[in-house]
């Protein structure tokens, strides 16, 4: 996932921390289940534009979508801005920080 220019994915939390934690702009097919809650994941990062959500009914044109974005590299950069706005940083840092158990 590191190395793609885009993701095309499901939507499940681990699934959707990575795409944050790596700013990558996705093309997402969440799992039809309404228990699992992949559509809010994946609707949260269509939301700041940072995706584009399409039904499991609507694969094929998730895929067209996804061959559409490759071709359009502003617009991918514009995807990875946006995803940033999520990013909230280094967790484990920002706990120990606040702890300050082993202060400066």
């Amino acid at each position: 996932m590191a190395m793609a220019d885009l993701v095309v994915c499901r939507a499940g939390a681990l699934t959707i921390s990575e795409i944050i934690e790596l700013g990558k702009p996705s093309v997402i097919v969440p799992y039809g289940s309404q228990k699992v809650g992949q559509y809010e994941n994946g609707k949260m990062l269509e939301e700041i534009g940072a995706t584009f959500l399409y039904k499991n009914s609507e694969c094929e044109l998730a895929i067209e979508k996804a061959f559409e974005l490759l071709d359009a590299t502003q617009q991918l950069e514009n995807m990875r801005v946006n995803i940033k706005s999520v990013k909230k940083g280094n967790a484990t840092k920002e706990i120990i920080k606040e702890l300050d158990i082993w202060g400066d």
